[in-house]
């Protein structure tokens, strides 16, 4: 839809930093941050004005490609960023090691199952059993510590992610690695934070706590949650019909359904205005089913489509050097990466890829088929934000002959 002008304050943005620094992040003055977020963005906004608040150094890089880079010639302590960027390291450090060739391949898979398995286990607080405990101390020495210190820089302590849903597998890789990943949760609207987890309280897969002095509820009717508190925008510039839809008396209606765990930990399910109906009748939340599977070594980006339609299918754009990599060492030939997209067998592999990593959905929520994209989703095309949350309704536009052509004879 047409952009809407957040009004925000100085007030706002203050009592949002003085709130979050000094209750939820532990930094110090020996940290450095390094950033690669637009400053138009209220969430790289709001770490700015933190770092500066306590005295932090503050490198900016070129661009998400140069990050690699960076983070070797910086050294940062700290990192904020997006989930998608955090989805680009691991498919270049999984990527890389799987065109290595036997045996690196091997050990770049084994390792990387057996520290995301280890770091489950150990953050929750599970009994870690002795093999699986000695398997993941020899893939920290042949793998995991390597990383940290080759491509990591040596000095990362944590980041911080925002803006979109942070893949679980994603989280429990850099966890085996020694790095926590951060995940809070906001909007432009509430300047921007509203709930953060933090380096003494984190728990994989939610958004943490509410902070200090915010209030938050879930509505009655729908889960959505509603916040209150002087962060809260003042209005939408030049648009009062629209803030008079936003609120409910005080509080802000955020679009985002949502839900706490025993211990007040927040977990978004899903926006509102993004849940699918299918032509059954029944809710598909898109969110966590595309978080699950941006798990996958050969997924780079993905999206649910299945909107009025018997059954939903995903639109998959490929982790393209493992996929080829897979492609020649199962005798698949092509000659290029279009042809690949309409390969049966790679076809075949991917959905049971992609059922893999759903195994507990239920029967309705169930993925039938999958179709592959050559290009990126990019934001320059249209089909991501500048926080890289894709725009479903372009994407639907864009490729709306490859979804009606998956949905033709149909299948229950």
């Amino acid at each position: 839809g047409e952009p809407k002008g957040v009004v925000l304050t100085h007030w706002n943005l203050t009592f949002n930093v003085v709130n979050t620094a000094d209750e939820a992040l532990d930094f110090t003055n020996e940290d450095c941050s390094l950033s690669f977020l637009p400053f138009s963005h209220v969430f790289e906004r709001a770490v700015v004005y933190s770092l500066i608040y306590m005295g932090i150094g503050m490198y900016l890089s070129e661009s998400i490609e140069a990050i690699g880079a960076n983070l070797i010639d910086v050294r940062p302590t700290i990192m904020t960023s997006v989930p998608r960027m955090f989805e680009k390291i691991m498919a270049k450090i999984t990527e890389q090691g799987m065109t290595a060739g036997f045996p690196k391949a091997n050990i770049v898979r084994w390792a990387v199952d057996i520290g995301r398995q280890w770091a489950r286990m150990n953050h929750k607080g599970e009994t870690i059993p002795f093999l699986l405990d000695l398997q993941y101390k020899l893939a920290k020495a042949l793998f995991y510590d390597k990383l940290y210190n080759e491509k990591m820089g040596g000095r990362v302590r944590l980041f911080l992610s925002g803006g979109a849903p942070l893949a679980d597998d994603i989280a429990y890789f850099f966890l085996a690695m020694g790095i926590p990943i951060l995940q809070g949760y906001g909007l432009s609207e509430t300047s921007p934070v509203i709930s953060i987890n933090t380096p003494k309280d984190n728990r994989v897969g939610s958004v943490g706590k509410v902070v200090k002095n915010v209030e938050v509820k879930l509505s009655e009717k729908d889960s959505e949650i509603w916040a209150r508190g002087p962060n809260i925008l003042q209005g939408y510039f030049n648009k009062p019909e629209e803030t008079a839809k936003a609120f409910e008396g005080e509080w802000f209606k955020t679009g985002d359904v949502g839900k706490f765990d025993r211990d007040g930990f927040l977990y978004i399910t899903d926006r509102i205005k993004e849940l699918l109906k299918t032509s059954g009748g029944k809710y598909l939340a898109p969110q966590p089913i595309e978080s699950a599977l941006k798990g996958s070594m050969y997924i780079s980006q993905v999206m649910l489509v299945g909107d009025n339609k018997k059954f939903p299918s995903v639109l998959v754009v490929p982790n393209w050097e493992t996929i080829e990599n897979y492609a020649k060492s199962s005798g698949i030939s092509s000659s290029s990466r279009k042809e690949l997209c309409h390969n049966s067998q790679l076809l075949d592999m991917m959905l049971k890829e992609v059922s893999r990593l759903t195994p507990d959905l239920a029967q309705y929520e169930k993925i039938k088929k999958v179709a592959l994209i050559e290009n990126e989703f990019t934001v320059e095309n249209g089909e991501l934000t500048p926080t890289m949350k894709v725009k479903r309704r372009i994407i639907e536009e864009h490729y709306k002959d490859l979804i009606d052509k998956m949905y033709e004879g149909g299948k229950d």
